[in-house]
């Protein structure tokens, strides 16, 4: 798109912003002669929506958080899902589970759109990515979501980005117990997160060049 279209998402969405519905994922498009936000589409998510991501170029949005249901287009509780925007309108293309108990926190298209970087809390063993793994990438083709390369960085993933030429890309993780995702006013009760710097070679491996603070480690 041509950037005057905004996503949206949380929980216990009301019915208001132009909207009729308790929709988590909401569209608005900025009206640039008016200079007002004008309501386009929604979809359900679930309990909650933490992060959402435009690919960059605007044909897809990938959505992420807690609880997904059977619902937004989708017959699954899958917590990633990708959807075309065209026609003013969300259309399902894929998604992914992350586990049963995950909850995504982070997401990040590659510059080329042609990968996924996902960040969360809690994942479980899904297809080659064993339980743990935190951060990982995937692969898209358009129609389908495809498994690459994992890591796991020891605690939650709480935001991920790429450089811009897509050759390296950072996560930034926190050291948080298992109510944290529910609680995040608790977070300075816990210990401090790490930046970690990865090199993405040949679009299938995953490097650690450097991490901050402390010492490096292999992981």
């Amino acid at each position: 798109n041509d950037g005057s279209y905004i996503a949206v998402g949380g929980q216990g969405s009301a019915s208001c912003g132009g909207f009729s519905n308790t929709n988590e994922i909401r569209i608005y498009r900025f009206n640039k002669i008016s200079e007002k936000t004008e309501a386009i589409t929604s979809q359900k998510y679930g309990t909650r929506v933490y992060v959402t991501s435009w690919s960059p170029d605007g044909k897809y949005l990938a959505v992420g958080g807690k609880e997904a249901i059977s619902g937004g287009g989708f017959l699954n509780t899958n917590q990633v899902r990708i959807y075309e925007f065209k026609n003013d309108n969300l259309y399902p293309i894929t998604s992914v589970s992350l586990g049963t108990n995950a909850t995504l926190f982070s997401m990040k298209w590659h510059p080329s759109g042609n990968f996924l970087a996902l960040g969360s809390y809690n994942a479980g063993a899904v297809g080659t990515f064993p339980a743990g793994n935190n951060l990982r990438i995937y692969s898209f083709d358009g129609t389908a979501l495809n498994e690459v390369i994992s890591r796991n960085p020891a605690y939650t993933v709480m935001g991920v980005d790429w450089s811009h030429d897509g050759q390296y890309i950072a996560i930034g993780t926190f050291n948080c117990p298992s109510d944290y995702p529910d609680n995040p006013e608790s977070h300075n009760a816990y210990g401090p997160g790490k930046l970690r710097i990865y090199e993405f070679q040949n679009y299938s491996a995953l490097i650690q060049k450097a991490i901050y603070p402390g010492a490096s480690d292999p992981r």
